[in-house]
């Protein structure tokens, strides 16, 4: 999400670039997570932070 909305939807931002992202609204799971987006020419560096909130062990098969 950050490096999408950096290089297609805010070509023209300042980095870094600081998100905060908000999600599980509709869950009743509210969370937030902080996204910071640097940039190396056409190279995005991602950094996420936030807390997790355990809801069910799955397992995924290909």
């Amino acid at each position: 999400m950050g490096a999408y909305y950096a290089k297609y939807m805010n070509e023209e931002a300042d980095y870094p670039l600081n998100l905060l992202i908000e999600q599980g609204h509709e869950m009743g799971r509210d969370g937030r997570i902080h996204v910071t987006v640097t940039r190396n020419n056409d190279r995005y560096g991602i950094e996420v932070k936030g807390t997790a909130v355990y809801v069910k062990d799955f397992e995924v098969s290909i």
